[in-house]
């Protein structure tokens, strides 16, 4: 079961300091399902890079395989506290922006925590991300 909600981020410039992405989303408790949207990119946040987490990175032998057997181990960042602090700025709220859960910009909410997750995964910030939930 759908909760009817979707996001997606598109990577728009980057520099030393910080990271700019447009996103969008549809949200068909506001829009109904019939209607036919172009999911628009006309949202826009800024990440400074130096605020985003590494993640925990546990090595070990494994006598199994004989060899370092490396494990990484991502965690949530608190999107939040970064928001208050400053170091991620919702420049503009995409149309379709939600309410949810106590947090003011769902949409672009669910797309960072996407984006720092899959920077912990893989060491570089994603082109594009997305979610339906």
């Amino acid at each position: 079961m759908s909760v009817g909600i979707t996001g997606r981020a598109r990577l728009i410039a980057q520099d030393e300091s910080y990271a700019v992405y447009s996103y969008g989303g549809r949200n068909i408790n506001v829009t109904g399902i019939e209607e036919k949207d172009d999911e628009s990119s006309d949202g826009k946040f800024r990440i400074k890079k130096s605020s985003l987490e590494e993640p925990e990175i546990h090595r070990k032998y494994s006598k199994y395989h004989r060899k370092t057997v490396t494990k990484i181990i991502t965690h949530c960042c608190d999107i939040q506290k970064k928001i208050s602090d400053g170091d991620i700025v919702i420049e503009k709220p995409c149309k379709y922006e939600c309410c949810r859960y106590g947090e003011e910009n769902y949409i672009a909410h669910r797309l960072l925590i996407h984006i720092c997750t899959e920077y912990q995964r893989s060491g570089k910030l994603p082109e594009r991300t997305g979610f339906v939930q």
